[in-house]
C-alpha cells in the first residue's frame, strides 16, 4: 500500500471518529437538556411558527429526536422524517468508512464522497413543503396549529 493510500485510510478514520463523536456529544447534550427541563414549565417555542402561523422547516425535530433516542422510530418518523433519513445516511456512511478502513482500499470513499448527505437537506425541504400542503387541507401532523 502506498503512502497516499495510507493517508486516505487515516483521513477516513479521522472522519469516522469526528462524525460519530460529534453526534454522540449532541445526543448527550440533548438528553441532558431534556432531563433538566422535563418537569419545568420551560418549553422552547418556535419563533417562526409564532410569527408566521406555520411550521418552520425544523418543527417537530426535537420531539422526533426524543422518540428516536427512545427507539420509537415510528413516532420519530411521524414527527420529523429527516431525523430517520439522517440516521440512515450517517449509518451507511459509517459502514462504508469502516469497510474502507478494514480493507485499506479507499476507492469506495473516493467515488462516494458526500453525495448521500444531500438527502438530508432535500428531506428537510420536502417535509416543509408537504406539511404546508397538509395544513392547507386541514391536516395537522404535529397537532400544534389546527386545534
Amino acid at each position: 500500500m502506498s503512502i497516499k493510500e495510507n493517508r486516505k485510510v487515516f483521513k477516513n478514520f479521522k472522519i469516522l471518529i469526528i462524525l460519530n463523536s460529534s453526534l454522540l456529544l449532541f445526543a448527550l447534550f440533548y438528553t441532558a437538556y431534556f432531563l433538566l427541563t422535563k418537569d419545568t414549565e420551560r418549553e422552547i417555542v418556535c419563533a417562526f411558527k409564532e410569527v408566521f402561523g406555520i411550521y418552520c422547516p425544523g418543527c417537530g425535530g426535537s420531539r422526533s429526536l426524543y422518540f428516536f433516542l427512545k427507539f420509537d422510530f415510528i413516532n420519530s418518523f411521524i414527527y420529523y422524517p429527516p431525523i430517520i433519513i439522517s440516521a440512515i445516511t450517517v449509518i451507511s456512511y459509517d459502514i462504508m468508512l469502516i469497510i474502507t478502513i478494514i480493507k485499506k482500499n479507499t476507492r469506495l470513499t473516493d467515488s462516494y464522497k458526500f453525495f448521500p448527505f444531500l438527502l438530508i437537506p432535500i428531506s428537510i425541504i420536502l417535509t416543509f413543503i408537504i406539511r404546508l400542503f397538509l395544513i392547507h387541507f386541514g391536516i395537522d401532523p404535529l397537532g400544534d396549529i389546527i386545534v
